[in-house]
């Protein structure tokens, strides 16, 4: 009599030598193609993120004098233009209610720009000054008008210029903790203020042996310099106002601060400095300074969290045919 041979066991993968049941091959080629496509999502999240973190801001006019549609101008009167990202120096013209272009002169510090014309202008006439670098982030506008009234302007060149400067302590930044940080050395950080004058239109700042730096329409400035640069030695401001027509008063007053080395971290210790007339004011507190973000740069958009979701659904189904073995 022949003998039976006894029945081989399978696993449930081997029913055949070449082939898997039915069901895990439609679960595996499943997970392999959300695989791949959360992946492709995670690269496609990724650039579009790194595309959108610091895009540069267009120019765009914060500030004029005179203002638009203002009336009553000096007929001496220059023309200042602060724009938002540092950008000035931009081509204009200046055109009077006949179309005739008025020849004008420019010199430009950081973002603002002072157009002086090289004559007088007309009394109680309508001029329209136009830049079109200036306006590019407007549509349908190229510039803007003024009226003039009947007198020059002549005030007197009596401002007190700056008051007091501080300082805070800002630590390097190696490795940027978000797409709108600067990575940069450790900086000194100082804020310059100085009493407002009345009929002022603009501020200068001045960093002794260093020349002009900035320009604004108010009389406080802070500036960022490598501290490695300024440590131990006195660093001196002076604050100038500009005035209607165009002319800058001829104070000298300083305002003076000796940066010392400071162990920093989150907060960064702040100091106040001295005046050049004598008068000295007391260490300050802490102060929390933050991150600087990119110069010129729109950094409003939040970092997101769509990577981290697909990365998690990836790694799900990556393990999803092992949990099945299981």
């Amino acid at each position: 009599m022949r003998r039976r041979q006894p029945k081989q066991k399978h696993s449930q993968w081997e029913l055949c030598p070449t082939t898997r049941p039915r069901r895990s091959v439609f679960m595996y080629s499943l997970s392999k193609y959300l695989v791949l496509t959360c992946l492709s999502l995670l690269v496609l999240t990724w650039t579009y993120r790194q595309a959108d973190a610091c895009t540069p801001l267009p120019p765009e006019v914060k500030w004029s004098y005179p203002a638009e549609d203002a009336t009553d101008i000096p007929t001496n009167a220059a023309i200042f233009i602060g724009m938002n990202n540092g950008s000035g120096g931009f081509n204009a013209t200046l055109k009077n209610d006949k179309g005739e272009e008025i020849k004008i002169t420019s010199e430009a510090v950081g973002s603002v720009t002072i157009y002086t014309p090289e004559s007088v202008l007309a009394a109680n006439t309508k001029y329209t000054f136009e830049c079109d670098s200036c306006y590019q982030n407007e549509q349908n506008k190229k510039g803007y008008s003024f009226t003039t009234g009947d007198k020059e302007d002549t005030t007197a060149d009596t401002y007190t210029g700056a008051t007091e400067v501080t300082y805070v302590t800002k630590a390097a930044v190696t490795t940027p903790a978000g797409p709108c940080d600067s990575v940069h050395p450790e900086l000194y950080i100082f804020t310059i203020k100085g009493d407002p004058q009345p009929n002022a239109t603009a501020y200068e700042l001045t960093l002794e042996g260093k020349g002009a730096q900035l320009r604004s329409n108010t009389s406080e400035f802070t500036v960022s310099v490598t501290a490695a640069d300024y440590v131990g030695k006195e660093t001196c401001f002076v604050i100038n106002a500009f005035y209607p027509n165009g002319k800058k008063d001829t104070n000298t007053k300083k305002v003076c601060v000796t940066p010392q080395k400071q162990v920093v971290d989150e907060k960064s210790t702040e100091e106040k400095g001295t005046t050049n007339d004598g008068g000295t004011t007391n260490d300050g507190g802490t102060t929390n300074d933050g991150d600087t973000p990119k110069t010129g740069c729109g950094c409003n958009q939040a970092p997101s969290e769509i990577p981290v979701f697909f990365g998690l659904m990836a790694l799900f189904f990556l393990a999803l045919p092992r949990l099945r073995k299981a």
